[in-house]
């Protein structure tokens, strides 16, 4: 487990290259939360450990991305063709 300096509470979970699991915990969040709710959030980060959700982030969100710049260069491509009278509005 890590501990970040931040203003912010938050908590989060990395599986860097496959290796161990790390949960960061912001610096503000042990000072906000009751020990049942720390608790409760570092219970929901070693499950994203344990389901590997973090690499499955890395995996999907790459091509999450490309749908969605492709999607936004056609709807641009769209308009443009709207616009200079090519299709029909």
């Amino acid at each position: 487990m890590a501990v970040y300096p931040s203003d912010i509470p938050n908590a989060f979970a990395l599986t860097p290259h496959g290796g161990a699991g790390v949960i960061a915990v912001s610096s503000s969040l042990p000072r906000i939360l009751e020990a049942d709710e720390i608790e409760a959030v570092l219970a929901h980060e070693i499950a994203h450990l344990r389901n590997r959700d973090s690499l499955l982030s890395l995996t999907a969100g790459p091509f999450v991305q490309s749908i969605s710049t492709v999607s936004s260069l056609f709807g641009f491509l769209l308009f443009i063709a709207i616009l200079s009278g090519i299709a029909p509005p």
